[in-house]
């Protein structure tokens, strides 16, 4: 298959898919549990009053995070399989360092859809799922990120922009910083606004990460079909 071929697309779009919907997902419902009465409006990245879980896990509000994450697991766990298969072919980063991106990302992906599935049921087994899932995905998803920034950054030629490059290196700085700052906020504020506090902030990061990976394929016209990944 050539790299212009009507049965390939841009890897730029599955990646910003794996971005923009899950953040779509995640406000819309904020604002829909607010519209319902099912939670105070509020600015969580300001005050911290209520956390990602709670605002998407009520009824109906959770249908809808269900309709949009699931789905969109998929093109998280593609966009991994296409940064791997890109790194192999662009001869950056070594073969272990290409599986451990793909592992953490891919299996992230489907811890994604573990807690979707079970966020807002009863039960302690579920609750242990969903717990167990979002940890995983967080944790997985991050890891990656930040091992593909290091590997990305240390390239050569340049793979990155200098913009894109300081807004990867912040998005991980971030989330590393997150644990951190958020032990030291607890002691000036209540503990579960803090947490909640930089679970959005952190959320942010690591799910608008993907845009920025998607803005590295355009620029190198990066292309998926049934045999693999493509450049002009």
């Amino acid at each position: 298959m050539q790299s212009g071929s009507s049965r390939s697309l841009p890897a730029a779009w599955i990646a910003a898919t794996a971005s923009a919907v899950p953040l779509f997902a995640v406000h819309a419902c904020l604002v829909l549990s607010f519209v319902l009465g099912a939670a105070t409006p509020c600015l969580p990245y300001l005050d911290g009053e209520i956390s990602v879980s709670r605002a998407c896990r009520s009824e109906p509000v959770v249908h809808l995070f269900r309709a949009l994450v699931l789905p969109s697991s998929a093109a998280i766990a593609g966009t991994w399989w296409i940064a791997a298969a890109w790194l192999a072919r662009e001869h950056i980063g070594g073969p272990r360092t290409r599986r451990w991106i793909l592992g953490l990302g891919v299996v992230g992906a489907l811890f994604l859809v573990l807690y979707a599935t079970f966020l807002g049921t009863q039960g302690d087994a579920y609750r242990l799922m969903r717990r167990y899932g979002v940890y995983v995905f967080f944790t997985g998803t991050a890891i990656a990120e930040l091992i593909l920034t290091v590997v990305l950054a240390r390239a050569r030629p340049p793979a990155l922009e200098p913009w894109v490059r300081r807004l990867m290196v912040g998005a991980c700085v971030l989330m590393l910083a997150a644990g951190p700052l958020n032990l030291l906020a607890e002691k000036i504020v209540e503990r579960d606004r803090a947490a909640c506090f930089f679970e959005w902030w952190f959320t942010l990061a690591m799910v608008g990460y993907p845009l920025l990976l998607a803005r590295v394929w355009q620029r190198a016209g990066l292309r998926v079909g049934l045999d693999g990944a493509h450049q002009p």
